[in-house]
This record gives C-alpha cells, structure tokens and sequence, in this order.
C-alpha cells in the first residue's frame, strides 16, 4: 500500500468527525477504500490499515463499482493545472476529452500518482484512473471532480 494512502487515512481515522466518512467494500482481489471524494483500490494482501476502523458499504460502493465497469470511457488527458483560488497551493487539475473536461483536485491526484490513464464517466460523474502494466490495465480508483463540463 502506498504511504502517501495510509498517511492520508491515518490522518482522517485520528480526526473524529472525518472517521465518520470512511468506507470500504471489498472482492475477491481488493479492498476499495472511500472517503466520499475518492475511491481507492488496494490489494487485499497489501493493506497496511485495519479495514474495521472502516464502514462496510458493500451494496452502497458495489453498484457505483458496476456502473464505472459497465459505461463505455472516453479517455481523458491532463491539459493544465489551475492554481486555487484562495492561493493554498493545491491546485485544480483539468482532465478532457473531445467532449467532457473535469476538474479534480491535486490533493487528490497526489494520492493516484502512479495513474498512466484516466477516462471520464459522464453518468457517475466521476473520473476512472488507471495503471497500464504488461499490456492490462488496472483499475486503481475514481475521483469525484470538483466541477465536470460537457457531455459525454
């Protein structure tokens, strides 16, 4: 499991209200881990957290799951970084297509940093990362953007 992932759960799980909002399901290969603005793939054998200290929502995160394996992608390129308004230093990353554009934030993005594709799914309005690895693509997590344009 990336540090970058256990260091940004680890943070949540210690701050009570943001426990809360931790969520997880689970197949027969992955545990997917959700915060509601991200979702994340891990290895079963390479989780580092206690998956108790996480919410079971298996019906709930399965059908979102589905849906983003089912939808026919237009796959996305990162076109600019937007600094934030409020000059944070997080930045708005835009991902588009011929049609969609997607905004996501760059704290985010830091958590799938060894993402080689993205595709844009108009229905879940999410944004899909991928890992390209011996000709397969894996399936890392989505991203909820911060504002999404277009049609798909």
């Amino acid at each position: 499991m990336n540090k970058k992932i256990t260091t940004y759960f680890l943070r949540m799980i210690r701050n009570k209200w943001e426990n809360k909002r931790l969520f997880y399901t689970y197949d027969n290969d992955n545990y997917y881990i959700c915060n509601g603005y991200f979702l994340r793939a891990v290895p079963k054998d390479k989780i580092e957290l206690n998956i108790n200290l996480f919410q079971n929502k298996k019906q709930a995160l399965d059908s979102v799951l589905e849906e983003a394996e089912d939808i026919e992608y237009k796959e996305g390129k990162i076109k600019y970084y937007v600094p934030d308004k409020n000059n944070t230093g997080i930045f708005h990353i835009r991902i588009e297509n011929e049609k969609t554009h997607a905004y996501i934030s760059s704290e985010y993005y830091k958590l799938f940093d060894d993402t080689t594709k993205f595709k844009i799914i108009s229905s879940l309005k999410a944004v899909s990362c991928f890992k390209e690895e011996k000709g397969k693509e894996i399936f890392l997590g989505l991203i909820l953007p911060i504002r999404m344009d277009g049609d798909n």
